[in-house]
């Protein structure tokens, strides 16, 4: 054997183990990132608890509340998911869904629920997503296959009245789940609006986000994101790059109001002016100023529930009982 050509055997064989090292450390990254991403944990954090004064209020007035209860309905492939329901005891079509983020069960959506029961006088749906709470599932669907939820839900509230006119109201991950739902056209109109806080562009961007804010960064961010979907699309049977909002807002027609705080340190606020921009609705957009992620229903309710009810007293002062202004 010559030199060369031993020289060249060596180095082919220190290339074959760096790229199978390689391999493995980005498999190993992807692994985790599915891991701790899109698999279902639940009872994480007892919203009673939280260190924002009003979610921890509003869990407690949801838990404790005499008009509470449980709801259940199955899909058609039969998965069961679970929900809580507010009725009012007279006779109303008006009503508010209540959708939770990433992570997240009924109880943190008790500080959204709460006005629109007892100031606005509506029903209250907050549906638990699938991987959440006592809905089934073990796969977190970040927002695209949750939308497929709200469609349901909504669904059985038209079916059952048909005079129902609904406001969908999502928070982070329950706020990219609304708007996917408007962007689907067997979205029943008897939803008249859509109020998205905190959402993101999609999925695979905020991963990306998410992933170059951590302190250890194994592997490129592009190798990684491209391993995560072919771990999805494998294991949970859904496409991440179709969890973008900001393509399902291109197709919507639901009257929507874009909220987000301009401090946000999860979700980038850039990211709302983008959604904004691209979205082909009627549509609004409020700032939460000095607020992180999802803290301006805490930091600053006056401002938050205000621009709520400019936005849908401008549509129909109807769907609130009567202008609030």
């Amino acid at each position: 054997m010559s030199r060369i050509s031993k020289t060249a055997r060596v180095a082919g064989y220190a290339a074959g183990t760096a790229a199978f090292l390689g391999g493995g450390i980005l498999l190993g990254a992807a692994a985790y990132m599915y891991k701790i991403s899109l698999t279902s944990e639940r009872g994480l954090k007892n919203e009673e608890e939280s260190e924002m004064p009003s979610y921890a209020e509003g869990a407690r007035w949801l838990k404790k509340h005499p008009a509470r209860k449980d709801v259940y309905t199955y899909l058609p492939g039969g998965m069961r998911l679970h929900g809580v329901y507010l009725m009012q005891s007279g006779e109303c079509h008006r009503y508010a869904v209540c959708v939770h983020g990433f992570k997240n069960e009924a109880a943190t959506m008790g500080v959204y629920a709460r006005p629109y029961f007892e100031k606005y006088g509506m029903n209250v749906l907050i549906p638990e997503l699938r991987g959440h709470g006592e809905s089934d599932g073990d796969v977190i669907g970040m927002g695209y296959l949750d939308r497929e939820d709200i469609l349901h839900w909504v669904g059985k509230i038209t079916e059952r009245d048909p005079e129902a006119v609904i406001v969908l109201h999502g928070m982070s991950m329950g706020a990219a789940t609304v708007l996917l739902a408007t962007g689907e056209a067997s979205l029943p109109a008897t939803v008249k609006a859509c109020i998205a806080d905190s959402a993101y562009t999609s999925a695979l961007e905020e991963a990306a986000d998410v992933y170059l804010h951590m302190d250890l960064h194994p592997v490129p961010v592009r190798p990684l994101l491209r391993t995560v979907r072919r771990l999805t699309m494998r294991r949970s049977r859904y496409d991440l790059d179709k969890a973008a909002p900001i393509e399902a807002v291109k197709r919507s027609h639901t009257p929507t109001l874009f909220m987000h705080g301009d401090e946000d340190s999860f979700i980038p606020p850039s990211m709302m002016p983008r959604l904004y921009s691209a979205a082909a609705c009627p549509k609004a957009f409020l700032w939460i100023r000095g607020a992180d992620h999802v803290e301006g229903i805490d930091k600053d309710p006056e401002t938050y529930w205000k621009g709520i009810e400019k936005f849908l007293n401008r549509l129909d002062p109807a769907i609130l009982g009567g202008s609030q202004e």
